[in-house]
């Protein structure tokens, strides 16, 4: 057992094993608990324990992969209440100063509507910012009726729409690079583990390698219950000999 782990007796399953985060972390520490508490197992296996506890105390089990988590919000849900606002402007502001199509109305909508309709989100972003700009550029600037009781103008409206429009933009990025963190995070904390776990029960095949019955005995150190297929990995093959 004073050698390199004996990674070529088989796969190293609990990389893969089909099991929660939180399940994971619960079945390595089992194991971890069940070593060593067992006084009867060599100084070797409870360094290996040991070397498995240590792994299992970084590991986070409330991280999530990336299709468990979403962005606060889509460009397309802000996209349709940019909508919103800019048929109700147009319709009670824009309409009612300029007629369709002459140069006044044309500052805001030089083709009018339609070429928002099918616009990418780079394009719809790029006319509702000049969009935005013309309705701060107004003189005189654009007022909603008295009895509307608005708290804010046309142009703040416009303006907070452009800037939520851009915070949709900024969290995809960060929202995708976060999530690259969180597959690195959990590739790199579950490796660990897996790795720790695994050279241990390449101990143990190795100390229980002449007992008849050492695949119960390994096993008694294990809690699959949690796996998804509710079974145990398969022992492949015979287990390595100490010459």
């Amino acid at each position: 057992m004073d050698g390199q782990p004996l990674f070529s007796y088989t796969a190293n399953f609990f990389l893969t094993l089909d099991v929660s985060r939180p399940n994971f972390k619960a079945q390595a520490q089992y194991t971890a608990t069940a070593v060593g508490r067992d006084a009867a197992l060599p100084a070797a296996l409870q360094t290996r324990a040991a070397a498995l506890t240590a792994a299992i105390g970084p590991f986070n089990e409330k991280l999530v992969s990336s299709t468990q988590a979403a962005a606060a919000e889509t460009f397309g849900t802000a996209r349709a209440a940019a909508r919103e606002l800019l048929n109700t402007q147009v319709r009670r502001l824009i309409a009612v100063r300029y007629e369709p199509r002459s140069p006044g109305y044309d500052r805001f909508l030089p083709q009018g509507k339609e070429e928002y309709n099918d616009a990418d989100e780079d394009t719809y972003f790029t006319l509702f910012e000049r969009y935005a700009r013309a309705v701060n550029a107004e003189t005189p600037a654009f007022a909603y009726p008295p009895t509307d009781n608005s708290a804010t103008t046309p142009a703040q409206d416009a303006t907070a729409m452009l800037n939520r429009l851009r915070a949709t933009r900024t969290a995809v990025d960060t929202f995708e690079a976060k999530q690259q963190q969180t597959a690195t995070d959990i590739t790199a904390d579950w490796r660990a583990v897996a790795v720790a776990q695994w050279r241990l029960w390449l101990g143990l095949a190795d100390h229980f390698a002449t007992d008849p019955d050492y695949r119960e005995r390994i096993y008694n150190y294990f809690d699959f219950s949690q796996l998804q297929s509710q079974g145990a990995p398969a022992v492949v093959g015979e287990p390595p000999v100490t010459p």
